[in-house]
């Protein structure tokens, strides 16, 4: 017995440190990854407002209408540095060789200069305000005949004039200030034509110094880099990581583990384990996108001994007290301890079922040595038959929060963003009618079935079954990560299960199913009465997402999504822009989307039919009506039955011969469900 008892102890001793280091680990590797979330969150809240900025001024000076007044353009930029501490200049360099900037100095004044011409001859002139001083406190204005700058060389002019979206620099020093700092730049059109670039200098001094302060545990730290693995930000920045003067920055950028990772430029998140003067370390890496042109590197460092160094001192003073409390306890525990033992492991046991709504009744005799037990043990099982029971009326992931919470539903809710999914089978009446009752249960019960399963899978929430129609929703009663992308792969998997639901020849009806999808704000909840309540969502995006399933059946569609949904899932799914309309109880239109399948599962020549239809879309709401008819009967005679293409290609004929008023805008007024 003292051979079991010391074996079983030392056992226990050993997996209480493994399990403990592992913990520990574990534990590193959250307050890394959350380190790093916070640093990526901080990053994007500081250099949104330069793309904000070039975003607006795009607005205001790509309109026809908008004259290139620098007076007023000074004003403006004047108030947006003053407003955005972060911004050290905002610029603005034309075709035609004018240049024009607000900066801000490093005393806090903001100054302005203004490059023309003026009767063929350069002129480049300043205005200088005091620190601090308004926009009417001028200090003085002058010419300076020596300024030699030219915008159109400069690498973020050079780098912009021919692209669309915003472009991001490299990091580099600012001129006057000294201080790391990058730039946005954007280039600004009209009707095609280049008019100029926008340029927004923004400081990194506020990046440095929060990443300074940010500690990761007790003494780690994080640091920031570039696509090329250069410093953004601290005393060294922009030099390489490899060759910084602190110790753990350059022994991670040596390791072929972050070479690897920086080099591939695909994945978002890594863990890095490495040493950096004898020391173990853990790297959490996590990858930033500044637009389309830039990436940075967060990377939180943390030793590996903060948490692991307690733990061993803790682990070996437990040896000793465990060896001489085990002795002391041995007698009196020999007596009692597989009594205990046993009664306490039946508890343990029944608990964690009911902790994993496991609900099967226990097998074996409820009579136990102590009579204490046995009560709890029959008080399980009266609990379990009420539990298996209540599960099937709400959904199971709804019964485990509320166990979690252990307090009692209350009607109201949350006004929170879901994904809804509506499903229902078309024509659904005539075959209820030609089927007995019970055979149809029996169908509808398996069609249910599956397709529950299905959208379980891809943790959403069946909310109620309507007759034949499935409610459900992706992100509560807990978040789902991408519940957009879940709730489109599930409605496709939905209708992939249907065509293997049911042995091939078996005399069973076809469940043609339409599914919409929808995201949008909603409340979610309890709602019903104060004893009789129902778990779901309320809202106008929920009568919305009804609308647009019973839409398919209007353009002869299987799935349709709204613009809100659209935008969430179009980098990971095939669609086609079907139509603009307003439904059935609605006036704001909206531009409802066809789900044809994941990115690369749509043949390339139905994805060159549909890329015509949207062309010829595009020539229907222009009122080309001719061009837009030839597009969509091109598009149905490559794809057969198209019921987009065909309807559309009705409304041209409709049109060609009574054209609508000229305020008509395109959109589709959506008479009936």
């Amino acid at each position: 017995m003292v051979g079991t008892v010391l074996i079983t102890a030392g056992a226990i001793i050993v997996n209480s440190y493994r399990s403990a280091a592992t913990n520990a680990e574990h534990t590193m590797t959250l307050l890394t990854e959350l380190a790093a979330e916070q640093t990526e969150a901080r990053v994007q809240a500081f250099l949104k407002p330069a793309e904000d900025v070039i975003t607006l001024v795009q607005r205001r000076l790509q309109r026809p209408d908008t004259r290139l007044d620098f007076a007023t353009l000074e004003w403006w930029w004047f108030e947006l540095l003053e407003l955005q501490t972060s911004l050290s200049v905002v610029a603005f360099g034309t075709e035609q060789d004018e240049y024009f900037h607000v900066k801000r100095l490093p005393d806090g004044s903001l100054d302005t200069k203004h490059i023309r011409i003026e009767n063929g001859e350069r002129r480049a002139s300043w205005t200088d305000r005091p620190p601090g001083g308004a926009f009417q406190d001028v200090t003085r204005r002058y010419d300076d005949p020596k300024d030699t700058y030219n915008h159109k060389l400069r690498p973020w002019y050079i780098a912009t004039r021919d692209r669309q979206d915003v472009v991001w620099s490299d990091v580099y020093v600012f001129w006057t200030d000294k201080v790391p700092g990058v730039t946005a730049s954007g280039a600004v059109r009209r009707n095609g034509e280049l008019i100029g670039v926008l340029a927004v200098d923004v400081n990194l001094s506020a990046i440095t110094e929060f990443a300074a302060n940010l500690r990761v545990g007790q003494s780690g730290f994080v640091v920031l880099m570039d696509h090329t693995s250069s410093l953004v930000t601290g005393p060294d920045a922009p030099k390489p990581a490899a060759d910084s003067a602190q110790p753990e920055v350059a022994a991670l950028a040596q390791t072929p583990q972050f070479k690897q990772w920086v080099d591939d430029d695909s994945g978002e998140h890594a863990v890095v384990e490495f040493e950096a003067e004898g020391r173990p370390y853990i790297g959490s890496l996590k990858r930033t996108r500044l637009g389309d042109t830039q990436s940075w590197i967060i990377a939180a460092l943390m030793p590996e001994d903060e948490l692991l160094g307690p733990i061993r001192r803790t682990n070996t003073q437990n040896i000793w007290t465990s060896v001489a409390m085990l002795f002391a306890a041995l007698l009196l525990a020999l007596i009692v301890t597989r009594l205990i033992a046993r009664s306490l492991a039946v508890l343990v046991s029944e608990t964690a079922e009911i902790r994993e709504l496991r609900f099967a009744g226990r097998q074996g005799d409820d009579d136990n040595p102590f009579h204490e037990v046995s009560q709890v043990l029959r008080a399980f099982e009266d609990m379990k038959v009420g539990l298996r029971a209540f599960q099937k009326y709400l959904p199971i992931k709804l019964v485990r929060k509320l166990l979690a919470e252990a307090q009692e539903p209350a009607l109201g809710g949350e006004f929170m963003e879901l994904t809804i999914y509506f499903s229902d089978i078309a024509g659904f009446t005539p075959i209820n009618e030609k089927m007995h009752p019970m055979d149809m249960a029996t169908r509808l019960g398996q069609y249910l079935g599956a397709l529950t399963e299905i959208i379980e899978d891809e943790d959403g929430t069946v909310v109620q079954y309507v007759g034949d129609e499935i409610m459900a929703f992706w992100g509560a009663p807990h978040p789902v990560e991408s519940p957009a992308v879940r709730a489109c792969r599930a409605a496709l998997s939905c209708e992939a299960r249907l065509d293997t639901l049911w042995e091939p020849g078996a005399d069973v009806p076809i469940f043609h199913t339409r599914f919409g999808l929808h995201t949008a704000n909603v409340a979610v909840g309890h709602f019903g009465s104060v004893d009789r309540m129902y778990y779901g969502a309320i809202g106008d995006g929920i009568n919305l997402t009804s609308r647009l399933e019973g839409a398919n059946k209007h353009y002869g569609t299987t799935h349709l999504l709204s613009e809100s949904t659209y935008a969430l899932v179009s980098h990971a799914f095939e669609t086609r822009l079907v139509d603009r309309v307003a439904v059935k109880g609605k006036e704001l239109p909206i531009a409802i989307y066809e789900l044809l399948g994941e990115k690369g599962s749509v043949p390339a020549d139905r994805l060159e039919a549909l890329r015509g239809y949207e062309s010829a879309l595009e020539a229907y709401f222009a009122r080309d009506f001719q061009t837009a008819l030839q597009g969509f009967e091109a598009c149905s005679a490559a794809l057969g039955e198209d019921g987009p293409s065909q309807l559309l290609a009705a409304r041209c004929r409709v049109y060609l011969k009574s054209p609508p008023p000229k305020e008509w805008d395109g959109v589709h007024v959506m008479k009936a469900k």
